[in-house]
């Protein structure tokens, strides 16, 4: 196996079958399944190939956002981005809840806790 590193020697390349301009060359791993899958979380170290418990952390975690910035676009910038017109009915109390509830969708990516959709939504 050839493998690509970064250059915080983390994995973000590899290949099976030919190489890779200036890849490095390695045993396969002993899990090629779990490496195949989540190539990203080893890094390369004297030889060897670790997988990194933090790493997968923080891809987890990136992942995460990441998913939750996608269900802010569909879930929230859906009902926040209509006209003038639409707001103009709801009353003072919606109001209010839109605003609280917006603020929280804004705020996902920190919280990694996404608001409950209003129900009168």
């Amino acid at each position: 196996m050839i493998i690509s590193v970064n250059e915080k020697g983390y994995v973000d390349g590899y290949a099976t079958i030919g190489g890779i301009v200036g890849g490095i060359e390695v045993p396969d791993p002993e899990n090629k399944d779990l490496f195949e899958r989540h190539y990203e979380e080893f890094r390369y170290e004297n030889g060897e190939l670790i997988r990194d418990k933090d790493r997968e952390t923080e891809l987890a975690n990136h992942r995460a956002v990441e998913e939750l910035r996608v269900r802010r676009e569909k879930e929230c910038f859906a009902v926040i981005n209509r006209g003038e017109m639409w707001y103009s009915l709801l009353t003072d109390e919606q109001k209010e809840e839109l605003k609280v509830w917006y603020k929280a969708w804004l705020d996902v990516t920190e919280t990694l806790s996404p608001p409950a959709p209003l129900a009168w939504v």
